[in-house]
Order: C-alpha cells, then structure tokens, then sequence
C-alpha cells in the first residue's frame, strides 16, 4: 500500500491573524494538505495573551528581531509566493489600537458554528491586515453564528455590534438587527439562516410583512420601530 493509503496526519494550527509566520504556515499547510495527506485542523488563538503569559515580547518591539524580521519575511513571501507584508502601522495597532482579539473572537465563534468558513475567512483577514486587499463580504449566516455565540456568552447587543463593526466595518450590520437576532437565539432559535423563499424579495406590501408588523403595533401603540424589528418573526 502507498503512503497516502494511510490515514490522514492530524495536524492542529494554532494561529493569530496579527503574525505573518501564521499566514506563511497557514498557506503552506492549506498548499500541500493533499501531498502530505493532512487532516488540517485550525484552532485561533489569541497570540497576546500567550506572550503575556509567557512573559515574552513581540518581535516588532525588540529592535534587533524587528529589522530582521521584517528582511525575513520579504524574503519568505518570495519564496512561498504569498503576499505577506509588514504594515508600517503594525506596532501602533498591536500596542495603541485593538489589536487582533475581535478578530480572534469571531474566528472562534466560526469555528464553534460555521467551521467549514474557518479556512477563507482566516485567509480574507490576513490579506486585510498584511496584504491590504479588499476584504471579501461576509454571508449574513456567518454574521448570525457569531451573534449567535456572543449571545451564549451573555454579550449584551451593543459588545456584540461592537465586535462585527470592529472587523468588518460599520455597514456589516445594523444595531436594530444585532438586536432583533439576539432576542431571536435568547428565545432558542438555533438556525442562523434566513429562511428560504421563492419569488420576488419581501416589501412593505407583502401580505405576511404586514400582517406580523400590524400585530406587533395592535399589541403595544407605543412600541418603537427598533422593538418591533425585535418582536417580528424569523423570516420577516
């Protein structure tokens, strides 16, 4: 029998978004999966609170692995053909800006409810934050798992929303709907995606839209446009 008769190799890839060694590692593995016959497994970790912890310090803030790290990976990105650079920035963002824990966090949330988009999403945050190409939309499922996960953990709307503006921008999603799925997963509705439908798009004179609008409103006159996105049922 051949060697990739074998069962395949389990190998976990413990990574952080904010280190290039991560990405160069990550993309080698992902090239040769098949050749090496690898059950590649991917476990985001955040890479600050292990050097915190193991009371050692980022390379970019030692002076003498900063210069030859930044010639190392020029060098290792030819060679691997992956697009990794070292933003000028990097330093600032780790030490004065938010670092990479919200991006860590969804990626954790990924993994626990949608691990099939752990692979492309890691890769779509790597290129926004050390090759500066265009972050790729993310599916309106993908944002769910993760309101979804930060709901379990008793995140109130407004964290939740912080965390999905602070890697994806502000115009990933409203906080009226952050709000509206958190009410939604806290009543237990598991399933994070929009339900199916045929024909034309939803409108305010869609019949179903409607009706569950005006039987929010008969129920409380006062109620607020925010509470009723709330109050109205999976799908409308």
């Amino acid at each position: 029998m051949g060697a990739l008769s074998k069962s395949p190799l389990l190998v976990e890839l413990f990574y952080d978004v904010v280190s290039p060694y991560s990405w160069l590692a990550f993309e080698v593995l992902c090239r040769y999966r098949p050749i090496w016959n690898l059950n590649l497994q991917f476990r985001p970790v955040l890479l600050g609170g292990i050097m915190k912890e193991s009371g050692n310090r980022p390379p970019m803030m030692v002076p003498g692995k900063g210069l030859y790290m930044i010639k190392d990976i020029e060098r290792l990105s030819k060679f691997y053909k992956v697009p990794v650079t070292i933003p000028p920035i990097m330093t600032d963002f780790i030490l004065n800006g938010p670092g990479s824990r919200p991006a860590q966090r969804f990626l954790t949330a990924l993994q626990q409810d949608s691990p099939a988009q752990l692979e492309a999403m890691s890769r779509s945050l790597w290129n926004q934050l050390l090759c500066k190409l265009p972050l790729v939309n993310m599916s309106t499922c993908e944002l769910h798992s993760v309101i979804r996960f930060f709901t379990a953990k008793n995140e109130t709307a407004v964290n939740i929303h912080r965390n999905l503006v602070s890697v994806y921008g502000e115009g990933c999603m409203s906080i009226q709907m952050v709000r509206r799925w958190r009410s939604w997963f806290l009543e237990g509705w598991q399933n994070v995606h929009d339900d199916e439908r045929s024909g034309r798009p939803v409108t305010a004179t869609d019949n179903a839209a409607v009706a569950a609008v005006w039987n929010v409103v008969e129920a409380d006159r006062r109620v607020t446009i925010d509470k009723i996105m709330i109050r109205l049922p999976p799908g409308i």
